[in-house]
């Protein structure tokens, strides 16, 4: 059939690829006839069907001749019914499953109304082989222009997923809640509006708390231990306030009123807010580690119990009419999930039936589709509804349809909802399960089993294997092998009584591969059918060896710790967090109080010590005990002969990890001979001091005299200088004038005038040592480079009389007295210009380095932590032998005749002194005729 595309048989236009098969089947070999004679009623019913994304299908006529839409066809899978079930009778097309869909096809036939069912099993033929499929579907009689009816609309939904996904998060739910049974765990969800909160029995039980229901966070807070109230409350205000990405971590103590005991507690919680930031839930997890607490230890061990809920939602239909959107049809599924009876609703605009739907955008897609003829998919659209006289958001699949006349004119939309509320939530629970159940096994370290007790099956978690010491798959044998020989009795009657009972409980030691013994507490639940035959077992393993050993360990350090304060000279005592003495050490037989004990079973101290050290005494321990003193006292004490002897007594306290005091440890050591000593020596201090007092003046007085002598020495260095040298002027000028008279009289005034000249130079050098005094505050930061070129100015002729090279590298900054280190510059570069080798052009170097420690300790003999420079004076001249090498650092003290180099023999003096006032060190090394070399260490600060 190809003439689809006529006016009369427009109803089958569109439709994808059902379209074009229903338009090319061959409909005039079968009862049907040709389309153009096919009844109205059939006509309308293939238009919407076919154009619909729904899946939809029809069973038309007596005969139940098949059509479906493309929306249905992805369920017929692969390799199965498709295309051949067009036009074919559905008695023979659905023959595997027409024993459950017959009958249901019967009773609409007849007019006995239409069906609905939700997440109904149907098993198909599809993909090559018969799959379990379950629907959601709802069978509808088609009525034709006669009134009768003439056929089976079916609207469906496969939810196979939605089904698989259920039973999915059943069991998840069920893991999880046994895991927090397993583990001990109290659980608790606050909720921060209401500032109320529900917790398990566990948590009811350790919080002294009775009743079910919601219970108010201060009937909590009143059962935690006063010292630690005030923290909680601290970290459940910062956990909601979002510090630390809203954690809630914290130990503290449990004390409900009224009962003798309590029990320490880990909680773990997170706050979750909305997107304005405000918190909307805080839950979590407390988990008694009273035994960890006493044992030191911590039990790493903390679950979180999840709960997830899973509804089903039906599918909805209705058709809108006209731009107005008048509900011309609505059936029950969608009046439900409108919220309003039917007489609401039909034959009024849908905005006015229901205006609690405007503004959600939905105006705008109606109007869309209306318009354009375009349809429109939603999936998991929030909407806001009204729901018992408030709004609640749902989430909807949905599907706006534009309906067409025969003209191909839009007159109407046709909408297909379906509320998957449920499911997304569901969707969004298993993601927050999963994470909390993985967060739950990591926290509280547990390893979990399956075992199926028919045919010996057995899952265990990654965690179990590790706690075994297993790898490569093992089997429950092989768990069964690895049981300590001695403990194997205990393990068979605890599962012989879980077998009556459904409880599983044991602690046993098991054996690694390595062959190293290991603890573990092992609890489970058994479940039975309904013979009351075992058939299943879930349960939990937790590693507690360290536990164990951490118990074995505090008896065993107890025992010795009572055996070392016995064995202690002093008095050993032990007082609790209130202060009273509990325990005291075998040495309280030697003193007055041995059988002194209080009614509440401490020991009553107070009648031992001195009346004139007790007031004191007293206020110590209790300033100690409330945290505002350490504990350290000398007092005396009455002894078992009715003497007092001194004694100091001292207190440290033991604390939890969260800081507070467990219990003190003190001892009193008898000082009563020390204390006699001390008396005797305070009296010959006081004689040694009046003898240091008097040493001390005369040291003063002898200072003075020598600073006084000083300055008269500098002033017979300033008055001999110039008185030596006034005459020597004279002589150098009566000289000069008598040279004009002949020439042997002028060659001996030139030996008399050079004489003089040379004592002249040898005042000056000899002023100069002697004004080299300690530098004081004259240090500078002074950069060497400057100084080297002053110097290399100040040389200049006879660096070119002498063509000679100065080179130098990279100079530092130095702390020094400037115009000093100006005169060691000038005096190294004179004596290398001075003892150049003839006929060789001089070299004369200068480089800056950091000192070595391995230098340091060269220089000065010992380790040094300041930091030095070496600055490192080089020549080629004629050089020295080495064995003269601290001779020529001495004042006149000359290696070469002054005819053969002229000079006084106090420069290198000069230069030693100098660096001397630095806090540094000269060094020179040499070999004749090789040059020389001095090595200058200066600090780079002072």
């Amino acid at each position: 059939m190809n003439n689809a595309s006529t006016v009369g048989l427009r109803f089958l236009e569109g439709g994808g690829e059902m379209g074009e098969l229903t338009r090319n089947y061959p409909w005039e070999n079968t009862i049907l006839g040709h389309p153009d004679t096919w009844p109205q009623s059939l006509r309308t019913t293939l238009s919407i069907l076919l154009n619909s994304r729904f899946p939809m299908f029809l069973w038309w006529s007596k005969e139940l001749l098949c059509f479906y839409n493309d929306a249905y066809r992805p369920s017929m899978g692969v390799d199965g019914k498709h295309p051949g079930a067009l036009g074919q009778l559905g008695a023979v097309i659905w023959e595997e499953a027409w024993d459950l869909i017959g009958p249901q096809v019967d009773q609409v036939m007849s007019g006995g109304g239409p069906t609905w069912d939700e997440d109904r099993l149907v098993p198909i033929w599809r993909n090559g082989r018969m799959e379990d499929v379950y629907w959601t579907y709802g069978y509808t009689p088609v009525i034709d222009e006669y009134g009768e009816i003439n056929g089976v609309l079916v609207t469906c939904t496969e939810t196979t997923e939605k089904v698989k996904q259920y039973l999915a998060l059943r069991d998840t739910k069920n893991q999880l809640e046994f895991a927090i049974d397993a583990a001990n765990l109290g659980t608790w969800d606050l909720n921060p509006v209401t500032n109320t909160f529900r917790g398990n029995d566990r948590l009811r039980s350790w919080f002294g708390l009775s009743g079910e229901g919601d219970i108010p966070l201060e009937a909590a807070i009143a059962s935690i231990a006063a010292e630690d109230r005030d923290r909680v409350v601290t970290a459940i205000q910062r956990a909601l306030e979002g510090e630390n990405n809203g954690i809630y971590d914290i130990i503290y103590n449990i004390k409900p009123p009224g009962k003798s005991s309590g029990c320490y507690v880990k909680a773990l919680g997170k706050a979750v807010f909305n997107e304005a930031g405000k918190p909307v839930r805080f839950n979590g997890t407390m988990n008694d580690i009273t035994l960890e607490v006493i044992a030191e230890r911590t039990l790493r061990q903390s679950e979180s119990n999840f709960r997830a809920l899973v509804l089903n939602a039906p599918v909805a239909m209705c058709v809108l009419k006209g731009p107005a959107y008048i509900v011309e049809i609505a059936n029950s599924h969608i009046l439900e999930l409108w919220g309003k009876p039917a007489d609401v609703m039909l034959g009024r605009p849908l905005f006015e039936g229901l205006p609690e739907v405007r503004n959600q955008g939905l105006e705008a897609l109606l109007e869309n589709v209306y318009y354009t003829g375009e349809h429109y998919v939603a999936k998991e659209r929030p909407v806001s509804l009204p729901r018992n006289g408030k709004q609640e958001l749902f989430y909807v699949n949905f599907t706006y349809e534009p309906m067409k006349d025969t003209s191909g004119n839009i007159i109407g939309i046709m909408v297909v909802a379906y509320d998957v509320t449920h499911s997304t939530e569901q969707r969004l629970a298993m993601k927050d399960a999963e994470e909390r159940s993985r967060l739950a096994m990591e926290v509280s370290e547990l390893g979990s089993y399956d075992v199926n007790l028919l045919t010996n099956a057995m899952i265990a978690s990654p965690r179990m294997e590790e706690i075994f010491g297993f790898g490569n798959d093992p089997s429950r044998y092989d768990y069964l092998d690895a049981v300590y020989w001695e403990d194997l009795p205990i393990r068979n009657k605890a599962y012989e009584a879980a077998m009556r009972t459904g409880e599983l409980f044991y602690e046993i030691r098991i054996i690694h591969p390595d062959k190293s013994l290991h603890w573990i507490r092992a609890k489970g639940r058994v479940y039975f059918d309904q013979q009351k035959t075992p058939v299943r077992l879930l349960g939990a393993i937790m590693d507690i060896t360290d536990q164990k050993i951490r118990v074995d360990a505090l008896e065993e350090s107890n025992k010795r710790f009572r055996l070392i304060a016995d064995a202690m000279p002093q008095l050993v005592w032990i007082a609790d967090t209130n202060g009273k003495v509990v325990y005291y050490n075998t040495r309280i037989q030697e003193y007055q109080m041995a059988h002194t004990v209080t009614p509440d079973g401490g020991y009553y101290w107070h009648s031992i010590v001195h009346p004139d050290d007790l007031e004191s005494t007293d206020q110590l321990w209790k300033d100690a005990v409330a945290g505002r003193a350490d504990y350290v006292k000398e007092h005396r004490i009455l002894m078992k002969d009715g003497a007092y002897r001194w004694h100091l007594s001292r207190a440290i306290a033991e604390r939890n990890i969260n800081g507070d005091v467990i219990q003190w440890y003190g001892t009193a050591t008898e000082i009563d001979a020390i204390k006699k000593a001390q008396e005797a020596i305070a009296e010959s201090e006081a004689t040694l001091r009046q003898q240091v007092e008097a040493r001390t003046y005369e040291l003063a007085t002898a200072n003075n005299q020598l600073r006084q002598t000083n300055q008269e020495l500098e002033q017979f260095a300033y008055i001999a200088s110039h008185d030596l040298q006034e005459p020597l002027r004279k002589m150098r000028t009566f000289a000069g004038m008598i040279k004009r008279t002949d020439d042997l009289s002028a060659k001996y005034l030139d030996k008399i005038e050079h004489s003089a000249a040379r004592m002249s130079t040898l005042i000056q050098d000899v002023l100069h040592f002697s004004r080299l005094s300690d530098a004081g505050t004259g240090f500078q930061l002074t950069d060497m480079e400057h100084i080297w070129q002053q110097i290399s100015a100040d040389f200049e002729l006879l660096i070119a009389e002498k063509e000679a090279i100065l080179s130098h590298g990279p100079l530092p900054q130095l702390e020094v007295v400037p115009f000093q280190v100006n005169q060691l510059f000038a005096n190294l570069i004179s004596n290398a210009l001075k003892f150049s080798k003839e006929g060789t052009t001089p070299r004369i170097s200068l480089t800056a380095e950091k000192a070595t420690p391995e230098e340091l300790l060269a220089h000065f003999g010992r380790v040094v932590e300041k930091a030095y420079c070496v600055l490192t004076f080089s020549d080629n001249g004629i050089g020295f032998k080495q064995d003269h090498a601290d001779k020529i650092f001495k004042i006149f003290q000359r290696l070469h005749s002054k005819d053969e180099y002229s000079g006084t023999g106090i420069g290198l003096a000069i230069c030693k002194k100098i660096v001397h006032n630095h806090h540094g060190s000269i060094l020179a090394l040499s070999s004749p005729g090789n040059g020389a070399v001095f090595q200058v260490l200066l600090p780079y600060t002072q």
